[in-house]
């Protein structure tokens, strides 16, 4: 077992989750200057739900508390929705979906990371929706955190395949993402069954 390894569960997601929300800053970085809006999800399957926060405070202190698989961000502008992130956690791995979404709500393109832990390994793809249709137009691969390129790693080549949304409504928590005035949730918070299965990964 390599030193990565043996970073504890708890230090691993709550490092990851902060990489996640660096990275939904700086993918916006205009967001805050916009008439927009943010809310974070989280998926709490003890209780079969998919809950929406309005504000980072508050959604923050979940996973420290439930240890979730699956957060994510949205980003609306004047109660239309501009972007969807979503992070899924595993032990070792972490994935990173960031969906472009146009004014009718379409995704326009996906941007996909995958940190693969105890190799060391970053897979970045690009995929642009054509025809209604997702087609991978760029992918790279690199060593974590270095990001010095290196080869496609065959043995990780089918890791970190997951669906790909084609449209707004098609997120798991889409009942959250299609309510256009989150700042009437009561306490600032919204909850509705459900769950993330329409976004898990197969691994062969």
């Amino acid at each position: 077992m390599n030193a990565q390894q043996s970073i504890p569960m708890e230090t691993k997601r709550a490092l990851s989750i902060l990489m996640f929300w660096i990275g939904v800053s700086m993918a916006n970085p205009s967001a805050s200057a916009q008439e927009g809006s943010r809310i974070f999800i989280l998926e709490v399957p003890q209780s079969g739900l998919l809950c929406g926060y309005t504000t980072e405070r508050e959604w923050a202190k979940i996973p420290q508390e439930k240890n979730p698989t699956f957060v994510a961000v949205v980003d609306s502008t004047s109660g239309i929705v501009s972007s969807i992130l979503v992070e899924r956690l595993t032990e070792d791995t972490a994935i990173y979906d960031e969906y472009s979404i146009d004014r009718n709500g379409n995704v326009r393109q996906l941007k996909r990371k995958l940190d693969v832990i105890p190799d060391r390994i970053t897979r970045e793809e690009t995929w642009t929706i054509r025809g209604g249709s997702a087609v991978k137009t760029s992918e790279s691969w690199m060593e974590y955190k270095t990001h010095r390129p290196i080869d496609p790693d065959k043995d990780l080549a089918d890791l970190g395949k997951t669906p790909i949304m084609l449209r707004a409504r098609d997120f798991p928590f889409s009942l959250l993402v299609a309510d256009r005035h989150p700042e009437r949730w009561l306490g600032g918070t919204r909850c509705v069954p459900g769950n993330m299965d329409k976004l898990e990964w197969t691994q062969k």
